[in-house]
């Protein structure tokens, strides 16, 4: 029985024994792989050869390879990417410059003289049509650009007032042409975040669409209003409006809706609004009633 129980113990006190080698050895691998991850994140090679004839090689030698194979695709998605880069800018001026070479013969012709008055209002027309695929085309690449992060978007705290302004004044001669008049409501003039080149470009283009689809001698109301985390631009047009089952579809690229098909516009306008807004970690929101007008609102942040 004595000697029953000294085995017992011997073995007892083996297992023991054993249990905490292995858990040393555990610790150890645990050591060794955080070791390696260390050296990766940090972004310097590691030297498997340390762990040469020791049972923790395989785990060094297999993140070793696994850090070279993200590294690899790492510069090869960035090469990927500048060589799309390039492409775009490469089209992008194919195609500018012979239309810009289109615009100035167009004008030549119409300034010169001996046409009668019919071809000269046939130039003029397609001089129009031009300029406008030269700005779809524009409005595409920018699309492209901010998709795939391209351009510098760099985020400021400024303020309105000059945003606003530029905004307005580069669709001031289009209200003038219909009679519409701009106007904006007092507001206190807060520094919000923003891109202001960016911003004005997105503003623009809801005044466009808000001019484009409103009847003449309308307004336009601008509001700015400044709640605890977003500042809200609101643009408020006596238009056409649109259906509540179509405000789903009309921030998607090219849509447009089934009352406006038929007029001009591209679909693109409304896209780009919304990735510039979201960029600037902001969103934009509409609200519109049909044959009642719409208010389109741009939520930008007043802090980080």
């Amino acid at each position: 029985m004595a000697v029953l129980i000294v085995l017992l113990c011997c073995l007892s006190g083996g297992l023991f024994i054993l249990l905490l080698l292995q858990r040393q050895r555990f610790y150890r691998l645990y050591e060794s792989v955080i070791f390696s991850l260390d050296l990766a994140l940090a972004g310097r090679e590691q030297e498997v050869s340390l762990y040469l004839n020791t049972r923790y090689s395989a785990v060094a030698s297999r993140l070793a390879e696994l850090e070279k194979r993200i590294n690899y695709e790492v510069e090869s998605e960035k090469l990927s990417k500048e060589k799309i880069q390039a492409f775009i800018s490469d089209l992008s001026h194919e195609i500018r410059t012979p239309l810009t070479n289109i615009i100035m013969y167009q004008d030549i012709l119409v300034k010169k003289a001996g046409l009668t008055d019919e071809l000269k209002e046939k130039q003029e027309k397609m001089t129009e049509q031009i300029r406008k695929m030269e700005w779809i085309l524009g409005s595409l690449f920018k699309s492209v650009y901010l998709e795939e992060d391209y351009l510098a978007f760099d985020l400021d705290y400024t303020n309105l007032t000059e945003t606003i302004s530029m905004a307005v004044s580069a669709v001031l001669k289009k209200a003038i042409d219909k009679n519409i008049e701009i106007g904006i409501e007092p507001y206190e003039d807060r520094c919000v975040l923003h891109n202001k080149k960016w911003t004005a470009e997105a503003l623009a283009n809801i005044l466009e669409n808000s001019i484009k689809y409103s009847p003449a001698a309308t307004q336009i109301q601008i509001r700015v209003g400044h709640g605890g985390m977003f500042t809200e631009i609101a643009i408020k047009d006596e238009g056409i409006g649109i259906d509540k089952e179509e405000y789903p579809f009309v921030f998607k690229r090219f849509y447009r809706g089934r009352e406006v098909r038929e007029m001009e516009g591209s679909g693109i306008g409304l896209y780009l609004v919304k990735m510039i807004v979201e960029k600037e970690k902001g969103y934009v929101v509409i609200k519109s009633e049909k044959g009642s007008g719409t208010v389109v609102s741009v939520f930008l942040q007043n802090t980080l």
